[in-house]
């Protein structure tokens, strides 16, 4: 006796119901791997704590002048610069501070990477000069003796 084994196909709700769940674990997977941005993220239901879940991480390395700052920006799943220099200038459109999530207000004095021949990936990012000069004072702190 030969048994038959039929597969029936998913419907297309059963499918979206897959992929969707499928999406949400590779989601929390990224926040996983990054701690810094989970912990900043609000889960509010409302989808914030997703955008946050994929932000980069921002480091400060140095600053060569008062307008400039050499900037290490890492993320997994857009693009990765080690030691980007970064202008200050002011905000072309709202945005958020991608060094601490704070909103940013078009014409705000803010540091955006420097325009290259081919415009880098995260050339829309911008940190808001407050949070890159708090930064620096971590950085330039004195060591005690």
């Amino acid at each position: 006796m030969v048994d038959t084994l039929t597969t029936a196909r998913p419907s297309r709700r059963e499918h979206a119901e897959t992929h969707d769940a499928a999406c949400h674990a590779w989601l929390h997977t990224i926040a996983l791997l990054h701690p810094q941005s989970a912990l900043r993220a609000s889960c509010t239901g409302d989808g914030a704590h997703t955008a946050r879940a994929h932000a980069p991480i921002v480091t400060v390395i140095e600053r060569p002048s008062a307008t400039t700052a050499v900037v290490s920006w890492r993320d997994a799943t857009h693009c990765r610069y080690g030691a980007q220099v970064w202008t200050l200038g002011l905000a072309r459109a709202a945005g958020v501070c991608a060094l601490t999530g704070q909103p940013i207000a078009k014409a705000d004095t803010v540091y955006r990477p420097q325009r290259t021949r081919t415009p880098a990936l995260n050339a829309d990012a911008m940190i808001r000069a407050q949070a890159m000069h708090e930064a620096c004072l971590v950085i330039a702190a004195p060591t005690a003796r």
